[in-house]
């Protein structure tokens, strides 16, 4: 006699419906990924605008910083140019004032009457012009 051999079917089965189940599952855990990735890409739309805005921003204000370094550097300069200017006037104004001392020193200049002073009048003529008197 020879024995029929059992195939297990039973087997067959279970692990067919196994691997459906686990491609169903595997179905739904994408499509969640998939509706988490797109949220995920929906909120980084706004982070992004925000982050391009933020960089506009910046650059503008780089640029601001930039030209009050370069005017503070040139009020700088005119400060220090102002400073020596003024340092100079004032060593021009100590030496008037020893100047000015100096004068004081001096005798006074007698007064002059202008009251009885006539200028004399002069009638000549030259020859020059050709004019014949």
């Amino acid at each position: 006699m020879v024995a029929t051999e059992r195939r297990p079917v039973h087997l067959l089965g279970i692990v067919g419906l196994s691997a459906a189940i686990y491609a169903v599952n595997l179905a739904v855990i994408t499509e969640l990924q998939a509706a988490g990735d797109s949220q995920v890409t929906a909120a980084q739309a706004g982070n992004r605008t925000a982050l391009d805005v933020l960089r506009v921003t910046n650059a503008r204000v780089a640029g601001e910083v930039q030209a009050a370094t370069g005017n503070l550097r040139t009020t700088n300069s005119l400060y220090l140019d102002a400073t020596q200017a003024l340092i100079s006037l004032e060593a021009r104004l100590a030496g008037l004032g020893k100047s000015a001392s100096a004068l004081q020193a001096l005798p006074a200049l007698p007064s002059v009457s202008s009251g009885s002073l006539k200028a004399p009048v002069i009638h000549a003529t030259t020859g020059a012009s050709g004019a014949k008197p």
